[in-house]
């Protein structure tokens, strides 16, 4: 472990662990809503492919940040 100081890693990590827990539980309405969202002019095209890449993307994120937060240390 690095000595490296508190760098809000932990911080971020446990935030982002949290949204994996929710989105793993409302996954499929989320995704959803999504569409029916686009479909319906509430949301762009890009809006709702970004929100979609961001959950597609969420667990490499997840486990990126547990390793930075592993990582830093505290002095």
């Amino acid at each position: 472990m690095a000595t490296t100081g508190k760098c809000g890693a932990d911080t971020v990590y446990r935030w982002t662990h949290k949204n994996v827990h929710t989105l793993a539980k409302y996954n499929t309405k989320f995704r959803a809503v999504i569409v029916l969202a686009a479909a319906a002019g509430i949301l762009t095209a890009g809006e709702a492919a970004v929100i979609v890449a961001y959950i597609d993307g969420l667990s490499a994120l997840d486990g990126a940040l547990k390793k930075l937060a592993d990582y830093c240390g505290f002095d």
